[in-house]
């Protein structure tokens, strides 16, 4: 029984609660339960890079997208640190915080670039000022489409940035809900 009857969407929950595949695919999982999932695991990323058209190595999975945002965060600070460089994660404000809140966690300074009055899209030559006036590595994350206006990015303007930047500033593309997308200029970044 849920006892929040919302709609959360900035949650990535389904809505209409558990598919009946879902559950008949827990049930038959329940003899092996007791077992690390390995050749499941092996299963869902073969799966899911064919989905995407990538390799296995290029896949990452985490419960949620929270374990990949700290390790990206924790590996660029890690770089950093053997580089003997100083390490920044600059992020529009307001999006989806756990960069910011990992980063902050691990006392990496974090700058937030205020969204577009109007539009309430990412301000990206203000988040490369950021970069450029900053000596050091700078992580960019991206909530793209973000949470929680659900505005997008252009993904011309987007391919240009990304093509176009120095090799110490590192894009972080969160498309947690690219698949609410309707608007056939959206490009994902796997592409």
């Amino acid at each position: 029984m849920l006892t929040n009857p919302l709609i959360e969407l900035n949650s990535n929950e389904n809505s209409l609660g558990m598919a009946n595949s879902a559950k008949k695919a827990v049930i038959d999982a329940l003899d092996i339960g007791f077992r690390y999932p390995d050749d499941q695991r092996v299963a869902l990323i073969t799966k899911v890079a064919k989905i995407n058209d990538v390799t296995e190595s290029q896949i990452s999975l985490g419960s949620g997208s929270s374990e990949n945002i700290r390790t990206v965060v924790q590996m660029l600070q890690n770089k950093a640190l053997r580089e003997g460089r100083n390490f920044q994660v600059i992020v529009p404000h307001p999006t989806f915080a756990y960069a910011e809140l990992y980063a902050t966690s691990i006392n990496v300074p974090v700058v937030k670039v205020a969204l577009m009055p109007e539009s309430y899209s990412f301000d990206l030559q203000n988040m490369q000022k950021v970069a450029d006036d900053f000596d050091g590595i700078s992580l960019f994350y991206l909530c793209n489409p973000n949470n929680p206006t659900a505005t997008i990015t252009d993904t011309d303007e987007l391919k240009a940035w990304v093509g176009t930047a120095p090799d110490h500033h590192y894009f972080l593309l969160d498309e947690a809900y690219s698949e609410y997308v309707t608007d056939p200029s959206f490009e994902s970044g796997i592409a």
